[in-house]
């Protein structure tokens, strides 16, 4: 019976064009590796209370989204699913739900040497991963849309230089605000990498990232009812660009 029953949901028709409530993306949960040589630098407890003289919160409520997706099996096993100009290859899964994935990834290097005695290096690695689980009952279909986005970068920048070598100013370009705080007399404030001070163990700066970000969204959908001709006229612009 078992076999029968996934023949069965493996040959349920997903074809055409579905409307979908999704809601909207959240602000998402990340997680954090960091490491460095800053002496005074270290990364701040989000528990720990602020010091800022200002402080303002902003909240947003917004309604769901109602989107137009396009879905073509072309194997009893395999599907595409289209969403405005991007793709997703799908796969049927043991359970009968179909399972649609993107995964882009780019890779950035940046080299720079000054002949005065400046020396700056960046390797950032991101990875944007969307899947898509999608399950269909009757004429309706639900699931979870899923975005992960995972950083890997390192830096490296002398940690001082001379006044002389204009073309960089009185703080460096290594991101370390972003990321490191230091304590100033009671006041917590943002580690930069300043021309005239080492503040680095070594003689350059150092600063390694690992960082994953994912929000999920669920929805539902239902058939729109428009017939296959009228669904193809957005193919040309239909893919996945490079990085993404």
């Amino acid at each position: 019976m078992f076999p029968l029953l996934l023949a069965c949901a493996g040959s349920k028709d997903i074809d055409g064009i579905w409307a979908i409530v999704i809601a909207p993306t959240p602000d998402p949960e990340c997680s954090e590796s960091i490491s460095h040589n800053f002496t005074d630098g270290f990364v701040q407890d989000e528990d720990d209370e602020s010091t800022a003289p200002f402080e303002a919160d902003q909240d947003t409520e917004q309604s769901d989204a109602l989107q137009l997706i396009q879905i073509t099996r072309h194997s009893k096993r395999e599907a595409t699913m289209l969403r405005a100009s991007r793709a997703y290859p799908g796969e049927l899964g043991e359970g009968g739900g179909w399972n649609f994935e993107w995964e882009g990834n780019e890779v950035t290097t940046i080299t720079q040497t000054h002949r005065d005695g400046y020396d700056y290096a960046a390797d950032i690695d991101v990875t944007l991963t969307t899947s898509v689980t999608l399950r269909k009952d009757g004429d309706t279909i639900s699931g979870l849309w899923t975005t992960t986005t995972h950083t890997v970068s390192g830096y490296t920048e002398t940690d001082a230089w001379s006044a002389e070598i204009t073309e960089i100013g009185e703080k460096g370009q290594i991101p370390s605000s972003q990321y490191l705080v230091r304590d100033a007399g009671g006041t917590i404030r943002p580690v930069d990498n300043e021309r005239d001070f080492a503040e680095c163990s070594g003689t350059e700066c150092e600063l390694d990232l690992d960082i994953t970000c994912g929000t999920d969204r669920e929805y539902t959908g239902y058939r729109t009812g428009y017939e296959e001709e009228d669904a193809y006229g957005h193919l040309g612009n239909a893919g996945q660009p490079a990085g993404s």
